[in-house]
């Protein structure tokens, strides 16, 4: 029998609207944030500035093999492909650019159905793009286990993101990670096992 450890929309929300991005003296980068329609998916934009030449790139790891197009505000700016690793790049140079992502959402949609894979605000500056963030949740008992306890924490530090699930004093066996009313992992707790750890990169009992 599996049991779930539901965790509300408003983290989830979190976890996908807030931009991780870093900067590397006049460089700005974000990794943009996954959809869900393809989970396994990784993908980044990047500005940088040398002279008054700008160079904006967009990076797909481990995504589906196929025709895909970028999008700055709505507006298409360029397209590429995918192949059957998994990667992919969009690459565009200009004295300026055309167009000025800082500021503006940015989409990676499939080329052409238009089905957005990933998206993420842009920083408007490298000050910006250190930002930290930091978020935490408390799971509300429903009473099935009133001893039990647990909690979400979200943490986003120089560009990457943790997010991590404690739960306490659960008896041994399969559960289920819902969040936003999705399943997004499941979580075995072996005999003798008190908590539970979940990250981006992996599921386990400790």
């Amino acid at each position: 029998m599996r049991t779930s450890l539901a965790l509300a929309a408003g983290l989830l929300w979190a976890l996908l609207s807030t931009p991780s991005a870093r900067a590397h003296d006049d460089d700005i980068e974000l990794f943009l944030a996954n959809t869900g329609v393809d989970l396994d998916a990784r993908s980044r934009a990047r500005l940088d500035e040398d002279d008054g030449r700008q160079r904006f790139k967009v990076d797909v790891d481990d995504l589906r093999a196929g025709g895909y197009a970028v999008f700055v505000a709505g507006s298409l700016v360029g397209a590429f492909d995918v192949d059957s690793d998994g990667e992919g790049r969009l690459r565009l140079e200009g004295e300026p650019l055309p167009f000025d992502p800082r500021g503006k959402t940015v989409e990676v949609k499939s080329d052409p159905a238009g089905v957005v894979f990933f998206r993420g605000d842009f920083p408007r500056s490298r000050d910006s793009a250190r930002r930290k963030f930091k978020v935490r949740e408390d799971f509300v008992s429903t009473g099935v286990d009133p001893d039990a306890e647990g909690r979400a924490k979200l943490r986003v530090k120089r560009g990457r993101r943790r997010f991590q699930v404690k739960a306490k004093d659960l008896p041994p066996g399969s559960y289920d990670l819902v969040v936003g009313g999705t399943r997004v992992a499941g979580i075995q707790l072996a005999g003798g096992s008190s908590s539970t750890r979940a990250s981006p990169g992996g599921v386990s009992g400790c």
